[in-house]
Formats: C-alpha cells, structure tokens, sequence
C-alpha cells in the first residue's frame, strides 16, 4: 500500500499509482484502490457508527433507505446509549460519522 498526500496532507492510501502524461494536458496521477482515510472516530461516534450500521445492514428488512436510521437519531424514539452518545457529539463530529457510515454503506452495495 502506498499512502497519498495532497498538499502535503495525508488524503488515503492505494495499491499502486502512476503518473500519466497526456500531450497538451498536466502530469496526473492514476490510483488503483484509492481508500480515503477516515476520520479517528472518538467513543461516542463508534457507538452511534456502529448503531447505524446495525439498523442499515442487509439483514434489516425494515430499512428502505440509507436516511432512516438517520432519522430513527433525529427522532423521539431513542436508544439508551445511542442517546447519549449522540446527545455528545457536537456537529463536526457528526458529520465524521456520517462520513464514515456513508463509505461503508457504499462497500455493502457492492458486496
């Protein structure tokens, strides 16, 4: 694996690269198994993570769409450590986890 910087900050990692050179164009590079680094999720985003991954993964018959566990965190019906845990996170941390949640839905679609 080979890491990946973009101005100078740690971006990913990939299997390989090239750098191409088209006539008339810039030197880009080429990545093969780009994976975008995550974010280091604290105590209370893994909780919620892994909520949200129980209530969307394949075996949850009720789950129409990636936005209804979302919603099922917005909602008055709570669980109690998912409650609190997300009652924690302030809203950088959310969005981490929502990074998070959405890249790893992505892979169960193409699983």
């Amino acid at each position: 694996m080979s890491l990946v910087y973009n101005n100078k900050k740690l971006i990913g990692k990939c299997s390989k690269f090239a750098i191409e050179k088209v006539q008339g164009t810039c030197p880009f590079v080429m990545l093969e198994n780009f994976e975008p680094k995550q974010p280091q999720l604290n105590e209370n985003q893994q909780i919620v993570l892994d909520y949200l991954k129980t209530r969307f993964g394949k075996n949850s018959i009720f789950v129409k769409s990636i936005f209804d566990p979302i919603s099922d965190l917005l909602s008055d019906v709570w669980i109690d450590d998912v409650d609190i845990a997300f009652e924690q996170l302030d809203l950088k941390q959310e969005i981490q986890v929502l990074e998070v949640f959405g890249q790893w839905a992505l892979k169960q679609e193409e699983e």
